[in-house]
């Protein structure tokens, strides 16, 4: 099949020793694995920086995709100088959120924000955080993950910084301590 294929991020992870290269694409086939819907889903490939060849350590390539078969974008990648077995991805998701009962999703239309550590090895999500919003007046929001930065706190435990957009006055749910510009 043939579409689009973005390409939003790379970064260096595993020491050094492997690029993570990050995107989204309705193609199917290859490293991209099977598009069972008609939806942009998010990709994640491991190359072996000195050939530029599929890593061949652990798994090579995955793709992110919601339940429901909506659009779910990588938006952009952070490693992690921490933990040198995972890095970050940031993006933007108008799929269902398994981890909300179906009363508390997002309205109908709506894309949120999220970022999600993922293991090296396995290209698996060992954690992910959806980011929801509300608009005064009530409908469908609008909001992405475009940027990350990983930094230790004082105890010395990571803190994983994600820039984004939240557009026509939307406000986070559960988040205090933001500053808002309009």
């Amino acid at each position: 099949s043939s579409g689009t294929v973005l390409v939003s991020g790379m970064t260096l992870a595993g020491n050094g020793n492997v690029l993570v290269v990050v995107g989204s694409t309705q193609d199917s086939g290859g490293p991209f694995e099977i598009n069972d819907g008609n939806d942009m889903d998010g990709w994640i490939m491991k190359l072996d920086p000195t050939s530029g060849q599929l890593s061949t350590d652990g798994r090579s390539s995955t793709r992110l995709d919601s339940v429901n078969k909506k659009d779910d974008l990588i938006l952009n990648v952070c490693n992690d100088r921490f933990d040198h077995d995972a890095f970050y991805v940031v993006g933007a998701s108008s799929g269902k959120i398994k981890s909300l009962p179906d009363d508390q999703q997002p309205p109908e239309g709506s894309v949120h924000a999220y970022v999600a550590k993922i293991g090296l090895n396995s290209l698996g999500a060992e954690w992910l955080r959806h980011f929801t919003m509300t608009i005064p007046g009530g409908g469908a929001v609008n909001g992405e993950g475009l940027a990350c930065t990983v930094t230790p706190d004082s105890e010395g435990q990571n803190i994983v910084y994600v820039g984004g957009t939240v557009m026509n006055g939307a406000l986070m749910d559960g988040v205090t301590g933001i500053t808002q510009s309009y």
